[in-house]
């Protein structure tokens, strides 16, 4: 890809035009406990240990940067708790309007607002470190986690409405970028995910709301039958190619975990017959651009 950088020279600035590798964007989703830390970072090594790419991985919520502070103070219970934020809040102020419709307004504008904070979190991160990562060659990047976790976290997979609000949140506002492959972690049933957190010892308040993950779990699997339906989100066409990984298997009448090596082994599977010839042919035109 082509980029024009300003230089300074002799107390005056130019444009000079730099050939640069478009790196690709690999992004893994799922809910908790469904080994998209593992993978994820399994993918990068292995991609670097092979020696002819390199890819870096970044993690969301970015609990290393400032940028998360939002995050973190909401998936404390702090904003939830306080109470200037409750006031009034089961009252309608215009009589024309129901509880009901105020209710679903209100829910509406709690998860665009909670939706942001991640997604100010995202932005930074790219403008930042993701952006050095560009600058400095690699070729892949890596995420445990982008934008498209608030359409299942955050949104309603089956209103057309709260998909379009996070899309425009994410693509229109914050212009953040589509992913080139996105890794979509399934688990076969939420008792799975319900029995993983009940061991977790630090939780935040959405893994201790059994009614909400039960939800979550719902609208995530509602989120992957419309991707089947041509890749298709709500009318819009989603850019990236999607890869659904099943974590367990059944046997018998018990769902079982399939191993970490068999979940691994269909993501190089999915890796090396998908993604790599295009990576391959990316690095190709970038020398003979270059």
């Amino acid at each position: 890809m082509k980029e024009i950088r300003y230089v300074k020279k002799d107390n005056a600035m130019y444009e000079k035009t730099v050939t640069m590798k478009k790196p690709f964007f690999i992004d893994f989703e799922g809910l908790d406990c469904s080994f998209k830390e593992t993978n994820s970072k399994r993918l990068v090594d292995q991609i670097n240990s092979e020696g002819k790419f390199k890819a870096v991985r970044f993690e969301f919520p970015n609990y290393l940067s400032e940028s998360s502070c939002m995050v973190k103070t909401m998936l404390s219970g702090e904003y939830i708790d306080n109470p200037i934020l409750r006031y009034n809040m089961g009252k309608p102020t215009d009589e024309d309007i129901s509880y009901a419709e105020y209710n679903h307004m209100n829910s509406i504008k709690t998860s665009n607002a909670i939706a942001s904070m991640y997604m100010a979190d995202m932005y930074h991160t790219l403008h930042t470190e993701i952006a050095k990562a560009i600058s400095s060659g690699v070729d892949v990047i890596v995420t445990d986690r982008w934008w498209y976790s608030n359409l299942y976290y955050n949104a309603n997979c089956n209103d057309l409405e709260s998909i379009k609000n996070i899309m425009h949140l994410a693509i229109g506002l914050y212009d953040l970028p589509e992913a080139d492959y996105v890794f979509f972690m399934h688990n076969s049933s939420s008792d799975i995910i319900l029995e993983k957190l009940a061991k977790k010892k630090n939780k935040d308040i959405f893994e201790c709301n059994k009614e909400y993950i039960n939800a979550t779990y719902n609208n995530y699997s509602t989120l992957l039958d419309l991707l089947k339906n041509g890749n298709c989100i709500a009318g819009y066409k989603a850019p990236f190619t999607s890869f659904t990984i099943n974590i367990d298997k059944l046997e018998g009448d018990k769902l079982v975990n399939r191993g970490k090596e068999g979940i691994f082994n269909s993501i190089m599977n999915k890796y090396n017959s998908s993604i790599l010839p295009k990576l391959e042919g990316s690095l190709l035109s970038y020398m003979e651009e270059k």
